[in-house]
């Protein structure tokens, strides 16, 4: 029995979820039992199955022999029994039939023979649909990730949630008791408050703290919005 084969590792995929192939192919893998497949250009050898048809046939086990005729050369003579020559003087020869010319007929006999074709496979073309889908969707997933931790960064200097917490803390204190602040110098600049700046009033405080209250709003109301974008991305690519 010959087999239809693209690789090992290639087939042993296609018939993984196939339940006849430790029938098919016995463990066995010897060149002398391999017949190479051409995947066509409209088929995808990620999706594709393996068919196997088999119909009796008519298979000839010895082909149609032809076997020519036995002949023999015996001499013309003539009346008297010498032999008649040509005109170059040499003996002329009739040929004679011994055993007729006769044909044995080729030996055949009905056997099982089986063709294989490929044809794309539903289940493995749904499976793969889907992964392209997934791995987009983690695309779209880390993306989102990138561009939030990135504006986290630029607002908060941090891309830890416990230390961004912290901070936006710190600023509802400097709100709410600005004269513990009046001093102190800014961490976090924003606007005209650059880095360094040393408050000199509970009013520079207020607005301070205001001004970084403001962009942590701003960056909750971004993040919101990103989020809800990558849902719609999500949903957009599943559904294609």
């Amino acid at each position: 029995m010959h087999f239809i084969i693209f690789d090992k590792e290639t087939l042993e995929r296609l018939y993984a979820y196939q339940a006849e192939s430790k029938q098919l192919f016995g463990g066995k893998w010897g060149s002398d039992q391999v017949v190479h497949l051409e995947v066509p250009e409209e088929l995808d050898a990620d999706t594709v199955k393996i068919v196997a048809t088999t119909e009796t046939q008519d298979v000839v086990i010895t082909p149609e022999q032809n076997i020519p005729a036995v002949t023999t050369e015996e001499p013309i003579l003539d009346g008297e029994g010498n032999p008649v020559l040509d005109e170059n003087g040499n003996p002329t020869f009739n040929t004679v039939i011994v055993e007729e010319a006769y044909t044995i007929p080729a030996v055949t006999e009905e056997q099982d023979v089986t063709t294989y074709t490929l044809e794309a496979d539903p289940v493995l073309l749904a499976e793969k649909q889907l992964k392209i889908k997934e791995d987009l969707v983690t695309e779209a997933y880390n993306r989102m990730n990138d561009e939030i931790y990135a504006e986290m960064y630029r607002v908060a200097g941090t891309t830890k949630s416990d230390s961004a917490i912290a901070d936006l803390q710190q600023f509802k204190t400097m709100k709410s008791a600005p004269s513990r602040f009046v001093g102190k110098i800014v961490r976090r600049p924003i606007g005209d408050f650059t880095l360094g700046h040393v408050f000199a009033s509970e009013q520079e405080v207020i607005d301070y703290a205001s001004a970084k209250l403001g962009e942590g709003l701003d960056y909750d109301v971004y993040r919101d919005e990103r989020i809800w974008q990558f849902y719609v991305e999500r949903e957009a690519i599943l559904n294609s």
